[in-house]
């Protein structure tokens, strides 16, 4: 049995499948979308965002390529905490937070994309076990007039799993993964925690290890990338993040965030 805690960065949509109308546990569903062509505003120049698993122990630096692929942790419907309330949180001033895009704007996720994302998702991280650990922001943006300290790393931690509860689903069917997780290195120093990244980036950010950030503006027509798994015909009109602390001056770059959304009914 193994400890994991995953670091999820940028782009990634969490939505929460609880295993029961009311209930707090279930399976938390990850996916990372596409981004190339998909939903942007007119005339916007978004790259497409590469999907990597980090860690040291892997020959390329930059992480292995999750594109196509199906992650599940844990069997079945699950019993993770889908609340998404992080288990720490450190004593500061504002809170950060996952933007929920259900509440700004009444759009909730088909449930089909959870069985087939084919055209709309990059990768797809299905989480049965464990919980929202903790969240790390940086800047505060205006979303839909309201002031939002938004998360752009989300750790989520399993205690307790093994290795016939970790299952791949490639592109084309296969079932071996491109990485052996619970052989990945833990962290060391009496620590046996194994943890790792899974980054949702344009390459370019990857290539720079030290500011992985991005203009405040290419962030805001990032954004919209997310609207393009929900069939919406006009992405530009609806809320996306505005600068508000740092202020958006040359050379003050940030990272993209993360959200949420809710499930449809089946």
């Amino acid at each position: 049995m193994a400890n994991l805690e995953i670091d999820f960065q940028c782009m990634c949509l969490f939505v929460p499948q609880p295993a029961s109308p009311q209930g707090s546990s279930g399976t938390m569903h990850v996916l990372m979308p596409i981004t190339n062509g998909c939903c942007h505003a007119p005339g916007a120049d978004v790259p497409e965002h590469v999907v990597k698993l980090i860690h040291g122990d892997l020959q390329e630096p930059r992480g292995v390529s999750l594109a196509g692929w199906r992650l599940q942790l844990g069997s079945g419907r699950g019993a993770a905490d889908v609340s998404l309330e992080p288990r720490f949180r450190p004593k500061k001033k504002r809170k950060a937070q996952i933007v929920d895009l259900t509440r700004f704007t009444t759009l909730r996720v088909p449930p089909a994309l959870l069985s087939d994302g084919k055209g709309k998702i990059n990768a797809h991280v299905a989480l049965h076990l464990g919980h929202l650990e903790k969240l790390n922001a940086e800047a505060v943006w205006d979303i839909g007039g309201e002031e939002v300290f938004m998360a752009y790393r989300m750790t989520w931690r399993i205690e307790g799993i093994s290795e016939r509860e970790v299952k791949w689903t490639g592109p084309n069917g296969e079932t071996r993964g491109p990485v052996d997780i619970l052989k990945l290195a833990p962290a060391g120093n009496g620590d046996k925690t194994i943890r790792f990244g899974i980054h949702h980036q344009p390459e370019r950010v990857l290539d720079t290890p030290r500011r992985p950030r991005l203009d405040p503006e290419e962030v805001r027509d990032h954004f919209r990338a997310f609207y393009g798994m929900f069939d919406v015909q006009r992405p530009d009109g609806l809320p996306v993040p505005k600068i508000k602390f740092p202020k958006s001056l040359p050379g003050d770059l940030v990272h993209c965030g993360g959200a949420r959304a809710s499930l449809a009914s089946e």
